[in-house]
C-alpha cells in the first residue's frame, strides 16, 4: 500500500511572478563632488547630507584632529595621555618634554595607533599644551576627573 500526501499549498499561488528589473540611473558628478555626496532614491533618506541644517544627517564616526601630534584619531581610540621626558644625545645633548597618547600599549584593532607623541624643548610649553588638550577633550564630552 502506498500513501499519497496531498499538498495544502496551492501550486498556482507559488508560481514565480518574475523579477522586475530595476534600472539604476547613473548621474555625472559635478566638479568637487565626491562619492560620499551620493544620495539614494527620492523615497529614501540621504546617507550623507551636505547641509548641517537637515535632520536626516547621519554621522558615521567622531574623529579628532591633533595638530601637535600630526594625527587624526577616532575619539574612542584614545586610551591614555601621559607626560613624558627623554634625553636626546644628538645633534646636541638635551632633554625633551612630551605628551604621548596610548604610551606602552600593543597595537591592535582597538588601538591601531600607539605611542603617538609631541615633543617640546621646554617643560612649561609641554605643560601648557597638555592642559589645553585636556580642556579641549572636556569640551568634546570627555569626563576628566582630577585626583
Amino acid at each position: 500500500m502506498v500513501k499519497v500526501w496531498n499538498s495544502a499549498i496551492d501550486d498556482e499561488a507559488n508560481k514565480h511572478q518574475g523579477v522586475r528589473k530595476q534600472i539604476v540611473k547613473k548621474r555625472r558628478r559635478t566638479k568637487g563632488e565626491s562619492d560620499f555626496d551620493d544620495t539614494l532614491d527620492d523615497d529614501d533618506k540621504p546617507m550623507v547630507s551636505r547641509s548641517s541644517d537637515d535632520d536626516d544627517e547621519r554621522k558615521i564616526r567622531t574623529m579628532i584632529r591633533l595638530e601637535d601630534f600630526d594625527a587624526t584619531l577616532s575619539i574612542w581610540a584614545i586610551e591614555s595621555i601621559e607626560k613624558k621626558s627623554r634625553f636626546m644625545e644628538t645633534p646636541r645633548p638635551r632633554w625633551q618634554f612630551g605628551i604621548v597618547i596610548n604610551a606602552g600599549i600593543e597595537p591592535s584593532m582597538r588601538f591601531p595607533k600607539v605611542d603617538i607623541g609631541a615633543w617640546y624643548e621646554k617643560e612649561e610649553v609641554r605643560d601648557q599644551r597638555y592642559d589645553e588638550l585636556l580642556a579641549r577633550l572636556e569640551t568634546y564630552g570627555f569626563k576628566i576627573l582630577n585626583w
